[in-house]
């Protein structure tokens, strides 16, 4: 299952389909994915991706909420949605004999969302209930604080879910306007891995989407400059009655395209993706400083994010900040040893292979990789290109990223004032 064949095509429309074959699987999985999320909207409008997205759900003409969900569910499969920076993905896992049904189903969904205006105001209430979920909690609410912080005046400081501002302003006529502007088949592409052939997932796409309008390409802001003078913006702070402060730090580096991509990966499992990182080992294992910290990094068609996130005692989070900058310039300083490269380098391979073994996973590939591109990206050379990855090249790129120009910070609990980061960073 992890050698499947890879192919792609574009419909007369613009829309791209890519497929992966897995000719052994029992499963298959596709997904819609509309190349516009929370960046490409205009402030006024922040949250209406999110909003399109759960709307899309609560019936067509054809099919209501309940019999979108039993047409999937009542065989077996799952069907789901999430809304990200710079694209939003609907899309099924179900047996492979109900392709087609799964395929008709996410088609409907997308093209013939109704709007009614009772559903549109229930939704809005589970939204608003969906962002005081997340402000009730402190460890997601501080990457809403951490997002703005890195971002700051740009599309991509804003929430995905909108504010309680923004949503009270949408209507469904401005959903409406935006399903007919970014559902089109020059931004849309669809993604599928199974024991489907190719030209059998092309014949199913072009009988159900062949017909959307080419439309354009969604644009957005793009992020102008990497590096941005440190100031009071890109250290957001909310004080909490808490026994726990929750803490994060971001970075801007390296993005979707960018051969330095791969160095951006191992730099961040050196640093705090496993138990055997270094933030791991320095804060939890060796001083006791925390239950939780964990970097990750993710990125776009401009730019990407290194991020990291702790929860800490508040007696000890003077301490566990300097203790985690201090990893920062151990990386920025010194080449990591040939062992600690090997580690790192064994751990992306094996993980890849692992994920692939997931037909879901196979076609997030598909998507992701048609996101960046017109090819899907071939796992082999990315693991190739992996290995080539010197210890020399994590440090030049430590240096890079780990830098004030380049960091916002946020924390949830304390305000943090007796802690300088300016004079943390060397």
């Amino acid at each position: 299952m992890f050698d499947p064949s890879y192919q792609t095509t574009t419909l007369s429309n613009g829309l791209v389909v890519g497929s992966a074959y897995l000719p052994n699987a029992l499963s298959v999985a596709a997904g819609i994915w509309c190349r516009a999320g929370s960046r490409h909207e205009r402030a006024a409008e922040n949250g209406v991706a999110h909003f399109v997205e759960h709307m899309v759900f609560k019936g067509t003409k054809r099919r209501s909420a309940r019999r979108i969900s039993m047409d999937i569910e009542g065989v077996g499969g799952e069907l789901n949605a999430y809304t990200a920076e710079d694209h939003t993905c609907y899309h099924v896992w179900l047996p492979a004999k109900w392709f087609a049904r799964g395929m008709r189903v996410l088609a409907d969904m997308y093209c013939n969302a109704e709007l009614k205006e009772r559903a549109f105001e229930n939704e809005r209430e589970v939204i608003f209930e969906e962002i005081e979920m997340y402000r009730e909690n402190p460890g997601q609410h501080v990457e809403d604080l951490l997002s703005r912080a890195l971002w700051r005046k740009h599309a991509l400081a804003r929430p995905i879910t909108g504010t309680e501002k923004s949503l009270t302003a949408l209507t469904p006529e401005v959903l409406s306007k935006w399903i007919a502007e970014r559902h089109v088949g020059a931004n849309t592409l669809v993604a599928v891995a199974g024991p489907i052939p190719h030209h059998a997932v092309v014949s199913q796409i072009e009988s159900l989407l062949g017909q959307l309008p080419a439309g354009r390409r969604a644009t957005a802001t793009k992020v102008k400059a990497l590096d941005e003078p440190w100031n009071k913006d890109a250290w957001q702070t909310e004080e909490r009655d808490l026994a726990q402060l929750h803490a994060g730090l971001a970075f801007r580096g390296p993005s979707r395209s960018d051969d330095k991509r791969f160095a951006f990966k191992l730099l961040n499992v050196v640093l705090g993706e496993t138990m055997g990182s270094r933030l791991f080992q320095a804060l939890r294992e060796r001083r006791a400083a925390c239950y939780h910290v964990q970097s990750g990094v993710e990125v776009f068609g401009d730019a990407g994010v290194l991020d990291i996130f702790t929860g800490l005692d508040r007696s000890k989070a003077e301490s566990a900040i300097t203790l985690l900058f201090g990893e920062l310039n151990k990386l920025r300083s010194s080449v990591i040893s040939a062992a600690e490269l090997k580690d790192a380098c064994e751990y992306v391979l094996g993980s890849q292979q692992l994920w692939f073994e997931s037909v879901s996973n196979q076609m997030s590939w598909v998507g992701e990789s048609l996101l960046g591109g017109r090819e899907i990206a071939d796992p082999i050379e990315s693991q190739i290109r992996v290995k080539k990855v010197t210890a020399a090249e994590i440090r030049s790129l430590a240096r890079q990223v780990f830098q004030k120009s380049r960091m916002g910070g946020a924390a949830v609990g304390s305000d943090l004032k007796d802690v300088d980061v300016c004079e943390l960073l060397k």
